[in-house]
């Protein structure tokens, strides 16, 4: 098989997609590897106007999706970060290693799939599917879970994915409405991601969902709500007690004491 220059787009951007954590770089990791698409798909659609629509497609997602993570980190995040130790730094850089080394191995393995199961089109289609599939899935796997950017991003790479697949299987070239109907549903998605990014942003003040499920779990302000409820039933309860003692009706025994 000829490595091709879009086949080493799509190869970058999946690499990027799975080893960096930095919101920019991996939403670059997303174009990077939708130009190698739109370039790997131009034979495909020929006759067609499908180059345009991919294009314009593209555009439109990575402009929803970088302007919403710019507006994001211009607002800051709520608490400041601290200094790592060393130890978390090493952990880190042993972190990245292991990444890279997942990488290695998706390459290997999309290369492989492509040789050992030929699913009907080209060779270099099929390898490219694999290298958009494979670390989309990972993406997923490894932080969609926790990191909402990613999510979305690996989401989008995965609808690639799947197109990529049905135009190279597919025995004529797409038609128009196919073509609309990919469009829109991947700017769907694209809008449906910074919306969902937004809302996280304003509702938890963060858009990491460790966050979240911090909250989930009482680990954020836990303490701080048992005492207030404490305090509160303590209240109840003395202001109960005040209010029964008032109230106590005089028994017989009594009523018939003050009498004598």
């Amino acid at each position: 098989m000829q490595i091709t220059l879009p086949i080493i787009l799509i190869a970058l951007g999946g690499i990027l997609l799975i080893t960096q954590r930095d919101r920019r770089l991996v939403l670059l990791a997303l174009l990077v590897q939708w130009v190698g698409l739109a370039w790997q798909l131009q034979p495909l659609l020929a006759g067609t106007p499908g180059l345009p629509v991919e294009i314009v497609t593209a555009l439109a997602c990575s402009a929803i999706l970088g302007i919403t993570v710019w507006n994001i980190n211009r607002a800051g995040t709520s608490t400041p970060t601290a200094t790592q130790p060393s130890n978390t730094r090493q952990f880190a850089i042993a972190d990245q290693l292991w990444l890279w080394a997942i990488a290695l191995v998706v390459g290997v393995a999309g290369y492989g799939l492509a040789r050992i199961y030929p699913l009907g089109g080209s060779e270099q289609d099929l390898v490219a599917f694999y290298w958009i599939a494979l670390p989309a899935l990972l993406a997923l796997v490894i932080d969609g879970s926790r990191e909402p950017v990613r999510l979305g991003a690996g989401i989008l790479s995965l609808a690639n994915a799947a197109l990529l697949l049905v135009y190279a299987l597919a025995a004529t070239s797409p038609g128009t409405l196919l073509l609309a109907l990919s469009a829109l549903l991947r700017i769907a998605l694209a809008a449906a991601s910074g919306y969902t990014w937004l809302f996280l942003r304003t509702t938890y003040h963060d858009l990491n969902l460790n966050t979240l499920f911090d909250m989930r779990d009482g680990k954020i302000a836990g303490e701080t709500a048992l005492a207030l409820v404490e305090m509160q039933s303590i209240g109840i309860t003395e202001s109960t007690d005040i209010i029964e003692t008032d109230q106590i009706e005089p028994t017989e025994t009594e009523e018939a004491t003050s009498d004598e």
